[in-house]
């Protein structure tokens, strides 16, 4: 039986795919399959690879196409994510700035980054995203390609049942289209974000906005001229542009580039002040549940004694 892995990049949704494909009610609709964690990242694919038929594994991530040639057999089949890289740019920004508190990089990463504007720190991420970029080309035309299925995170974004129903029959799994219905609506945006709708931006959470173009709303034409002399033809390649001065057409100043409001996401000091505050009044909030549930268990008691009284 084959296995399947999720190959995929930082800051492209993910988790929240793997939620998805890798969900309890899918693999039991396709009896053989089992859930594994991934290997680390040292050992990439290589203990994948000596896994049992059926396991189901990912993510992993900046896999070259070359490593999962090497590592799989002809049976093994693979789901490749990518996004577009000026998406998956800001979104690091934002991780290493604020929201990624317990991820080691970001740790190291943070007080230097927040130490910087958002224009400055827009270009460290300009170069600290180059590994992704350059991974995702490798299996754009690959040579003898072996089993894998490519898909866009824009395009799951938009249309979320009929891609994931490309990704099973990719698979070669039947998979029921109310299970499908059933797991993409457990594992939405709104479910996952707090109930916040796809496009509502909190810079605090992990899923920060749900949505594809927020490039725009940072990029001016100057940043975009140096992502292009950066990867050249990247986007071309990729097909998120037609023109390699696609950037010609982006405004010579930005407005949120200029206003640099705390550089996307406020202070850790500020940050922790709100999180101790919203921790004080969920304190208070739990103690006047608690009074109030006192007070109607006290009144059902005295109305039961006055029903039984009658």
């Amino acid at each position: 039986m084959p296995r399947y892995a999720l190959l995929t990049y930082m800051e492209a949704a993910s988790l929240w795919v793997k939620s998805v494909v890798f969900d309890e009610r899918t693999l039991t609709a396709v009896p053989g399959t089992m859930l594994d964690g991934p290997a680390s990242e040292t050992d990439r694919l290589r203990a994948w690879s000596e896994s049992d038929g059926g396991t189901c594994s990912g993510p992993f991530y900046n896999v070259p196409y070359e490593e999962w040639a090497a590592w799989s057999r002809p049976e093994d089949r693979a789901l490749h994510v990518y996004r577009d890289p000026r998406d998956r740019l800001i979104s690091w920004v934002c991780s290493m700035s604020y929201s990624h508190r317990t991820y080691s990089i970001a740790g190291a990463m943070r007080t230097p980054l927040c130490s910087l504007d958002l224009r400055d720190r827009i270009s460290v991420g300009i170069v600290a995203t180059a590994p992704a970029i350059w991974m995702s080309r490798t299996w754009l035309n690959p040579p003898e390609p072996r089993n894998f299925f490519s898909v866009s995170f824009e395009a799951l974004v938009e249309h979320p049942a009929r891609e994931f129903a490309a990704i099973f029959e990719s698979f070669e799994w039947t998979i029921p289209s109310a299970v499908l219905d059933d797991v993409l609506a457990r594992r939405s945006f709104e479910v996952f974000s707090g109930a916040r709708a796809r496009g509502e931006t909190n810079v605090m959470h992990h899923y920060r906005r749900g949505v594809s173009g927020n490039w725009k709303n940072y990029f001016d034409r100057e940043l975009g001229r140096l992502f292009e002399e950066n990867y050249p033809r990247a986007l071309i390649d990729m097909g998120y542009e037609t023109s390699e001065t696609w950037f010609e057409t982006l405004p010579e100043a930005n407005e949120v580039l200029e206003r640099d409001e705390s550089a996307i996401a406020p202070t850790d000091d500020v940050v922790l002040a709100d999180i101790d505050h919203l921790r004080r009044r969920n304190e208070a909030l739990e103690t006047g549940f608690a009074a109030q549930s006192r007070l109607l268990a006290e009144y059902q008691a005295i109305a039961g004694a006055i029903a039984g009284s009658l």
